[in-house]
């Protein structure tokens, strides 16, 4: 029961800050500029070159952080 609480905690805590992302690109949008948007930590967007539709690649760090337990590069999730 714990562990299911703190999953739900975590995922209203991860639609609420797409919830902010988007918002602030569209506030920037209005104002005619441009912001970068959320970028995957583990993987990249490209394009598969049989299909062309748009695929995430993994980028091969996660495995050095864990090994590391350096998750610095992570947003702080739990806070």
């Amino acid at each position: 029961d714990d562990a299911n609480k703190l999953k739900q905690e975590l995922e209203e805590k991860q639609r609420a800050a797409r919830k902010k992302r988007e918002a602030e690109m569209e506030e920037a949008s209005k104002r005619g500029e441009t912001i970068k948007g959320y970028q995957p930590i583990w993987f990249e967007m490209k394009t598969d070159p049989v299909t062309g539709s748009p695929i995430h690649v993994y980028k091969g760090k996660y495995w050095d952080c864990k090994e590391k337990s350096d998750w610095s590069s992570c947003p702080p999730i739990f806070l």
